[in-house]
């Protein structure tokens, strides 16, 4: 899904979009916004890749075929790898964000002890941002301490977008000496000390080129993506 470019998957067309949040809500997972587009896509599947049950819950087709097409491709690579290709059913839904963590351990983030949804970004704590309120993380009665995202969106503040809750614990196998925990009782992380962090420069923002770097982190991730708009966008947009 992320490959397919899921910000436009959530349709508001404007004189049904409550009806449609409400649509949407069905497939929120409260812990991630991956695991919240592997439940669409995963339902799509089911519907046998029926057009119509994405236009009744308010999705968007081409972005869905796309992510159908990209997982076609993948389990055909698989078979020719002779792998298994088994699902880690319901139960198995932290394994999938243990996975999400060892692929985005460096673009995580920590929450403020002061502002329940202020978070820094480990790598560089002079970045305040917080959890895009269209998330579904951001719902939550609890923010979680820890999470690691896909994208950071530079407006009139940062915002991460594409948002996982992950385990302390996690972060610190998955990168592999760039994080420690002081006590594994405290909630407290710290990056190591390295030169290359100590000299990431502040969010800033192109306006001519339409590029946006935020604290550095394309210059350490040169193979992250920053759009201009989140996941699940707040502005209307008509059904297909």
């Amino acid at each position: 899904m992320i490959s397919a470019d899921p910000k436009e998957l959530f349709e508001l067309p404007k004189d049904r979009e409550e009806v449609a949040r409400q649509h949407h809500g069905r497939f929120y997972v409260n812990e991630s916004d991956h695991l919240t587009l592997l439940n669409v896509i995963t339902h799509f599947l089911e519907s046998g890749n029926s057009r119509q049950w994405a236009k009744d819950h308010f999705l968007h087709v081409p972005t869905l075929l796309r992510a159908c097409e990209t997982q076609r491709q993948l389990l055909e690579r698989m078979r020719q790898l002779k792998l298994p290709v088994v699902s880690c059913g319901p139960k198995g839904l932290d394994r999938v964000r243990q996975c999400i963590t060892n692929g985005f351990c460096l673009q995580s983030a920590q929450r403020s002890t002061t502002n329940w949804n202020e978070y820094r970004p480990l790598l560089n704590s002079g970045v305040v941002c917080c959890v895009h309120p269209s998330s579904a993380v951001y719902v939550r009665a609890e923010m979680p301490v820890y999470v690691v995202y896909h994208d950071l969106l530079l407006t009139t503040r940062e915002y991460l977008v594409v948002v996982t809750a992950v385990e302390r614990e996690w972060l610190v196998e998955a990168s592999h000496g760039v994080f420690y925990s002081k006590s594994m009782t405290s909630n407290s992380y710290q990056p190591l000390t390295a030169p290359a962090m100590s000299h990431l420069p502040h969010a800033t923002a192109s306006s001519g080129s339409g590029t946006t770097q935020v604290g550095g982190l394309r210059q350490l991730l040169p193979g992250s993506v920053h759009p201009k708009r989140a996941l699940f966008p707040l502005q209307r947009r008509h059904n297909v």
